[in-house]
């Protein structure tokens, strides 16, 4: 499970809700999710966006490498 998937299961919200409220494509979402994508290698402003809409620390969402 990545940080990302940990901390919106956390919180009780689903892929859609967060894709919304963040303002990211669901399919990228579930792209950063299932680690098809590396969200260590997203624009800044879209882990700002995710981590604001989760309410954690931006350094949360990211992976250990």
């Amino acid at each position: 499970m990545t940080n990302l998937q940990h901390c919106r299961k956390s919180r009780g919200i689903s892929q859609s809700e967060l894709a919304r409220q963040a303002g990211v494509n669901v399919r990228t979402l579930q792209d950063y999710e299932q680690g098809r994508k590396n969200i260590n290698l997203a624009a800044a402003i879209t882990v700002q966006k995710l981590a604001e809409a989760l309410d954690c620390a931006s350094l949360e969402l990211l992976e250990d490498e």
